[in-house]
């Protein structure tokens, strides 16, 4: 494989559009070179190791190369463009850390111009939040919180304390009106934007009992929906005024789906048919 006759000195940013020109030889079906991971954002370090992907027209097996100096992976453009889809619709996919700051080095095909393009553009625009998309992200953390109380063995718990921070950091992308781009990238925005926070979650996995698992989460999972409304936790349906706290009198309104299926359930009620 190419990869292998390159020297250690040869990964250089100045040499990558070189590399790329004897891929583009070794391959007969190539079609780019991008590049993403550090280098890429402009945040590398001296021993950072270059994050690139080989688009081809067809697949290659095997498709993903790693050294110390560089990590290379061989896609086809149909499988680029599925990972696209996949990131516009917010599910996650292997390789949807490449989106947050992928960049051409080389390309030969205006598919993968415009695709690139595409990506930039979604990134750049935000995603709607619903009051349903909203309460499906409160449901989901909530659910694995609550998957970890009473569980006593140190591995289990560390399972679900890593499934916990995974499914927060997705619904704060998702509540920022974010793309999802990979655990890691999720992880180093929400540590810029708020570092003691970043520090309180970074100790969840850490713990090896749930209570302080639970007891460190709870607080957070609280302020990550403060600003929105809805049903939560310890809170009562009021008609009026939508929902109150069962421990205080604070009232948080219905989102315009909660109300409009109240009043569908209200007049199926009234309705003597039902």
């Amino acid at each position: 494989m190419v990869v292998a006759r390159f020297r250690a000195e040869d990964w250089h940013p100045m040499n990558l559009t070189a590399i790329a020109e004897e891929l583009r030889a070794t391959l007969s079906d190539y079609l780019a070179l991008l590049e993403y991971g550090s280098r890429a954002r402009g945040t590398y370090s001296a021993n950072s190791d270059f994050d690139l992907i080989v688009v081809t027209e067809s697949r290659h097996t095997p498709f993903r190369f790693h050294t110390k100096q560089v990590d290379l992976n061989i896609t086809s453009l149909q499988s680029l463009e599925f990972l696209h889809r996949r990131m516009l619709i917010n599910e996650e996919a292997p390789w949807d850390g490449i989106f947050a700051s992928i960049r051409i080095i080389h390309c030969i095909d205006f598919r993968v111009e415009a695709l690139i393009q595409s990506i930039r553009e979604s990134f750049s625009s935000p995603t709607e939040r619903s009051g349903a998309a909203v309460d499906g992200l409160r449901f989901s953390l909530a659910r694995v919180i609550e998957d970890m109380v009473g569980i006593r063995d140190a591995q289990e718990l560390r399972l679900l304390a890593g499934q916990a921070v995974h499914v927060y950091l997705f619904s704060w992308v998702m509540l920022q009106g974010g793309r999802w781009s990979g655990l890691r990238e999720a992880w180093r925005r929400f540590r810029a934007n708020d570092g003691i926070r970043s520090r309180q979650l970074g100790l969840v996995p850490t713990y090896t009992e749930w209570e302080r698992a639970v007891a460190t989460l709870r607080p957070l999972e609280s302020w990550l929906f403060a600003n929105f409304g809805g049903a939560w936790r310890n809170e009562v349906l009021s008609l009026a005024g939508g929902f109150e706290r069962a421990d205080g009198d604070e009232s948080i309104p219905l989102t315009a789906e909660q109300t409009t299926a109240i009043n569908i359930l209200c007049s199926r009620a009234s309705d003597p048919r039902h």
